[in-house]
């Protein structure tokens, strides 16, 4: 898909020296063109500053090369010919003995329909021309690709460098086939200009075992530092002002935080005495569920959702997404509970129930997509749902989470259009001695008889029917007692 839209252009430059003698380190967080860049192209193209890149036919917010979600250079290819061209600052290395060039790049597709893929070309300035370093023109493998350089022989006026990233169309643009070139997109980040450090950053910072009072925190150290001093802070916490820890452990667990908060954190390997590595950038994590957010909905939504002795009617909510979870119903071990789900859509809409049945403040596990189903586009409608709870399941409360979609179907943090989320809380409890049976059916009608069958959620061999004229008052009808399953009924 083409994407036309442009974004305003100004911007901020970050220059800094910390821990390893920096002069450029530029990862485009202000969203817009920093401070003294430029850009040329050959076509009305420019490159674009934010979080969302088209590998295919669609384009989708894709983490920066940190994993947050934060913003990078990026360009579409969506004018043709396309040669355009993102120039650094001039840049000193005065003092530097041995300064290089660093920076992250990603570029996929999943289509075939043009040859040979765009690529990217990187040049420096002489202080008269332009001239090559190097052209990338292959698909990074798996996400974003780290690019290193040598660059003490770059410097013109003694000890200034320049370096232009020109991002260049393929298939028919250049020779070759085909012109769906806006299928790969391609991004830059994490620019750095700096003295080669003698003891290096860590990378790949994750985070694990997330829960609303306690997080892992793990990363990879390419020293093999003896320890590491680490810093976090509840999101948009001023670096610096963090609470503050040095261990040795590799990965270590954060405690005592506060639940359904966001948090922010960075760490640093300690090499030797005076010798610390530059920090990282900030990673951030959730000590809670993340919160379904559809852009739209059809109508109302969801209006309705009984279970147990839950019965709870709502109308939209903020954000089309309503926490319920102070509401709660008991749902045996090994038994089937019906969920009735109540839309006023006048849209079908696909239904997906999650349960948490492990507590780990995420749906993603085997076992706990528990539910899928397809709404009537009658409005209201009613979608007669279930959860069976696993015979094994620990006693307990567990998060459920129902999501609806009228394309689907819809996963868990669900931010597309026209969708209606609710969560609840479940109560496992103890399975009766003598559940009552479910999936109650009838077949073999005719005018005097019917064939009735039912599923036995215990060991009963014996069971009572009560059976009258529709509409009449349970407890008054026709008892039989049967023993066989199933039974038919005459007589009618």
């Amino acid at each position: 898909m083409k994407k036309l839209s442009l974004f305003s252009l100004i911007g901020i430059l970050s220059i800094f020296c910390s821990f390893g003698q920096q002069s450029l380190n530029e990862d485009f967080s202000g969203g817009t063109l920093p401070a003294g860049w430029s850009m040329a192209s050959v076509s009305a193209d420019v490159w674009y500053f934010g979080g969302s890149l088209d590998f295919g036919s669609t384009s989708s917010t894709r983490p920066d090369a940190s994993g947050n979600s934060g913003e990078y250079a990026r360009i579409d290819f969506s004018n043709d010919p396309d040669t355009t061209s993102l120039i650094t600052p001039r840049v000193s290395i005065a003092g530097m003995t041995n300064p290089r060039l660093t920076f992250s790049y990603i570029t996929q597709t999943n289509v075939s329909t043009f040859t040979p893929y765009n690529r990217l070309i990187l040049d420096y300035w002489n202080g008269t021309k332009w001239i090559n370093i190097t052209v990338i023109d292959t698909l990074t493998a798996a996400g974003w690709a780290f690019y290193e350089f040598p660059i003490a022989s770059y410097a013109f006026s003694t000890d200034t460098v320049q370096f232009r990233f020109s991002a260049q169309e393929g298939g028919a643009a250049i020779g070759g086939t085909g012109t769906t070139t806006y299928d790969q997109d391609m991004a830059l980040d994490e620019i750095v200009v700096e003295q080669t450090p003698t003891c290096f950053k860590a990378t790949s910072l994750m985070s694990s075992n997330v829960t609303f009072t306690s997080a892992d925190l793990a990363w990879t150290d390419p020293n093999s530092a003896a320890s590491f001093q680490i810093e976090y802070g509840t999101a948009g916490f001023t670096p610096g002002t963090g609470t503050m820890m040095v261990t040795s452990a590799n990965p270590i667990s954060l405690t005592s935080l506060t639940g359904n908060t966001a948090y922010e954190w960075r760490v640093r390997p300690i090499c030797a005495v005076a010798d610390t590595a530059a920090w990282t950038n900030l990673a951030s994590f959730f000590t809670g569920y993340c919160s379904p957010n559809p852009s739209s909905v059809d109508g109302s939504g969801i209006t309705n959702v009984s279970f147990d002795t839950v019965n709870n009617t709502t109308g939209t909510e903020l954000g089309n997404y309503g926490d319920y979870t102070n509401l709660s119903g008991d749902m045996p071990q090994g038994l089937t509970t019906p969920v009735n789900i109540t839309y006023s859509t006048g849209y079908t809409y696909t239904t997906e129930i999650y349960v948490d049945w492990n507590n780990d403040l995420d749906f993603d596990d085997t076992g706990e997509n528990v539910y899928s189903g397809v709404s009537t586009a009658n409005n209201p409608t009613t979608l007669n749902a279930s959860v069976t709870v696993p015979s094994g399941q620990a006693l307990g409360q567990y998060r459920m989470r129902i999501g609806g979609a009228d394309v689907g179907p819809p996963t868990p943090c669900y931010s597309g259009a026209y969708g209606s989320f609710e969560d609840y809380t479940i109560n496992v409890v103890a399975p009766p001695n003598c559940p009552a049976p479910s999936a109650l059916m009838t077949s073999s009608i005719s005018s005097t008889s019917a064939s009735l069958a039912w599923t036995e959620n215990g060991t009963a061999t014996n069971w009572q029917i009560e059976y009258d004229t529709t509409g009449f008052t349970p407890g008054t009808g026709t008892i039989v007692n049967v023993s066989s399953n199933p039974y038919s009924l005459t007589g009618l």
